[in-house]
């Protein structure tokens, strides 16, 4: 059997007011054929399908594209609801699993051939208590119910498939700015080893692709990036074969990247510069070393696509008085200003004069 494993659609995002939707199409078409070109039985959406719980009609329509293409060709869809969705949105699911389309807004196993998904949507603890009618004091000692309650069958392969923040001896995972931190029942973190056992793990949440600490255990990451701490980053999705055990990660090259650019109006404004990127195309965001008051109108008119200006003037010389003021360094900024005044720099006696009247009468 082959399985695709992606996560966070976030259909209907809006990044710095420019919606993506158009992007989310594209990428979309391109899973649906990456699912053909490599004949996927089973596709994973492992949470955060939309990126509000109430969100638009136009976001609504575009998964209904894509669940109209699963039907046609016949393919397995497992999607949970991750933090960001909403649990309407399954409210057609005992209709649509006559189609092989599951839904899932709680704890709930789903059993394709030989091969026994289980499947742990994102919950909060109340949500965790109301399900199981117990009184779970942590998220953990959900998930470890949870688990006891699933059971494992060594005559199955078995896939794990969750939505939430996982960690490994609270290694260091590569986040994003686009993520929602969530506190899991007074942890910022779960341990994946609750899940030694499973052939395969599914993991949504993390917007970065990733393995937890073993490399059967992955976040798929998201289908674009949703912000610019994500513009380094590559994004796939995740092709396994159960006979083989093995997986492939296929990438996704998206209609339009997130670039950052890094120089003066000046140097980003230079023909030079910008030829070397699909200025026309990408969304861009400027870091500027140098403040310059018409720079959104000149960078606008190269790039069309301009979603933010940074400035980062470390050494501009306004940015350095600023800084001296909040470290108190008087006799430094006093020598600026004569300068500044004079045109030459001030002599050591009348610095001492200084720092003997000035800066002591101030301390």
């Amino acid at each position: 059997m082959k399985v695709l494993h992606t996560a966070d659609l976030h259909l209907g995002k809006t990044l710095n007011g420019y919606s993506l939707l158009d992007d989310q199409k594209y990428i979309l078409e391109k899973i649906e054929e990456i699912i053909i070109s490599q004949n996927v039985d089973v596709c994973i959406l492992a949470g955060d399908i939309f990126d509000r719980a109430i969100t638009s009609q136009e976001a609504l329509d575009l998964f209904c594209d894509f669940l109209d293409f699963i039907y046609k060709n016949d393919i397995h869809l497992i999607a949970i609801l991750g933090n960001h969705d909403g649990e309407r949105i399954a409210f057609t699911s005992r209709i649509l699993r006559n189609s092989k389309i599951h839904i899932i807004k709680n704890p709930e196993k789903v059993k394709i051939d030989n091969v026994c998904f289980s499947c742990i949507p994102y919950l909060d603890i109340h949500e965790f208590r109301d399900f199981y009618n117990e009184d779970f004091k942590t998220v953990d000692e959900a998930y470890l119910y949870t688990l006891e309650d699933f059971g494992l069958n060594e005559n199955n392969y078995n896939i794990m498939v969750a939505h939430d923040y996982f960690t490994h001896n609270r290694e260091s995972l590569i986040e994003s700015d686009s993520e929602i931190k969530n506190l899991i029942g007074g942890l910022e973190y779960l341990e994946v080893d609750m899940f030694k056992g499973y052939n395969y793990v599914a993991l949504g949440h993390l917007h970065n692709p990733q393995k937890v600490g073993y490399e059967n255990i992955r976040y798929s990451g998201s289908i674009l990036k949703y912000s610019f701490s994500e513009a380094k980053s590559n994004k796939s999705v995740v092709i396994l074969d159960t006979e083989t055990d093995e997986f492939i990660k296929c990438p996704l090259v998206p209609k339009r990247d997130l670039v950052d650019i890094t120089g003066s109006v000046d140097e980003l404004t230079n023909p030079v510069f910008y030829h070397n990127y699909n200025y026309n195309n990408d969304y861009f965001r400027a870091i500027l070393t140098k403040i310059d008051g018409d720079a959104y109108q000149r960078l606008k008119a190269i790039y069309p696509n301009l979603m933010e200006i940074k400035i980062d003037v470390e050494n501009d010389i306004r940015v350095v008085e600023r800084r001296k003021i909040k470290e108190n360094d008087y006799l430094e900024l006093f020598k600026m200003f004569y300068h500044e005044m004079e045109k030459e720099e001030i002599s050591s006696d009348e610095l001492m004069i200084v720092k003997d009247y000035l800066i002591g009468g101030i301390e």
